[in-house]
Order: structure tokens, then sequence, then C-alpha cells
């Protein structure tokens, strides 16, 4: 998903589940909010790709392997230096982190061979916070650290 017409590089990859995957959802609880806390961003800076999952009955290491195989090449591609995670089993894959309540608005460098040097920032759904509303801070802190 964009928000401009083609780049030929993006500064941030946003990697969300399907569910999670609306345009106005995405612009008013992550996108603008960056750009306001980083005035150097604008919507063009964004790609926003889907965190697929071929069987979520399966254990995650046979689901996010080829899952992640799928979005290699747009991350390589994008020649983004973050990666915002709103998929706990990508941010864990990626990066080796197994704790994600202590890592919210900390980078986090990709430990995922095909990603290293990206900076990682795992953050909750913004559906989450209709089910616990402590994710509004959450969504915030890692907001506020990405955009240092």
């Amino acid at each position: 998903m964009l928000f401009d017409s083609p780049q030929e590089s993006y500064k941030v990859v946003i990697l969300l589940k399907k569910q999670d995957l609306n345009e106005h959802s995405i612009l008013s609880n992550y996108i603008e909010p960056l750009i306001k806390l980083d005035s150097s961003l604008s919507k063009k800076d964004f790609l926003v790709l889907e965190a697929d999952y071929v069987d979520n009955k399966a254990p995650s290491k046979t689901v996010l392997l080829p899952c992640l195989a799928r979005i290699e090449e747009y991350v390589l591609q994008s020649k983004a230096t973050h990666l915002l995670i709103a998929a706990p089993e990508y941010f864990k894959k990626i990066t080796n982190k197994t704790n994600l309540t202590t890592l919210t608005g900390s980078p986090i460098e990709a430990s995922y061979s095909k990603f290293k040097g990206i900076q990682c920032f795992n953050i909750p759904s913004h559906r989450s916070v209709f089910f616990d509303d402590k994710n509004v801070g959450k969504i915030d802190l890692a907001l506020t650290g990405l955009s240092k």
C-alpha cells in the first residue's frame, strides 16, 4: 500500500496483519503521527506490506519463513532503514527477540540475515486499543522511538 506515487526508496516499511490494512486507520494511527513527530517525513516515505500467514495453526517456524521470503524482495527494494512491525510473530523472527514488552519504543537491529542493518520497532496494532487502552501509550512510545 502506497500513500503517494511509487518511489525509488522509502524510509519506513510498515508490516501489518491483513485485518489491519485499512488506509484511514494506517494514516491516522501511524503515518500522520510520525509526520508530526518528524517533519522530514511525508506520506511518500512509507510503504505498507501485509504480514502474511500461510496457515495460522502451524508452528511459527513453518509459517513465517515462506511468508518472510515473499516480503523480503519488497523490503530490500524499498531501501528502507526502518521497519515498523505490528505483527509480533514477525518482529520476533526478524529481530530474534522474544520479550516484546520491554522493547516497545527501542530500535532493535534486524538479525534476520536479509534485513541486517534495518532498525526494527515493535508496535501494537491500532485495533488492539479496543481491547487494551494501554496500547495507545505503547503506540505513541514506538512512534516516538522511530522519530528520533
